[in-house]
């Protein structure tokens, strides 16, 4: 991802990637369908904890007071998680996010807010 000075533009960004990449690629799916683990769940926790404070950073980049942010974070990145596996599970059943821009536009909108 290039430098982006705006954090709206930036989280933007980041959540359209995001929410349009492939969710059978790449190694989160295989951390989440193990994160019982012994090995991968201090891994999990790591990267979990790491992304909610880079977006918590970038929604207090916006304004929100640290505390909102931190909460902001929590619900745009439980959406994400939520949003791969339904689109692993069931790919068919809302395929209007990856397809239509409105709704695309409209879910980024909904995650970008503050």
């Amino acid at each position: 991802m290039t430098e982006m000075a705006e954090p709206r533009e930036r989280l933007r960004t980041l959540f359209r990637t995001a929410i349009t990449e492939d969710p059978t690629s790449g190694l989160e799916p295989a951390l989440v369908a193990h994160a019982d683990d012994p090995v991968v769940a201090p891994i999990l926790h790591r990267v979990t904890q790491r992304r909610v404070a880079f977006l918590a950073d970038g929604y207090a980049e916006l304004g929100l007071p640290p505390a909102q942010a931190r909460h902001q974070a929590v619900v745009a990145y439980a959406t994400y998680v939520g949003w791969v596996q339904l689109r692993r599970a069931a790919p068919a059943a809302v395929p209007e996010i990856t397809n239509d821009p409105d709704a695309l536009a409209h879910l980024l909108e909904h995650l970008v807010r503050a």
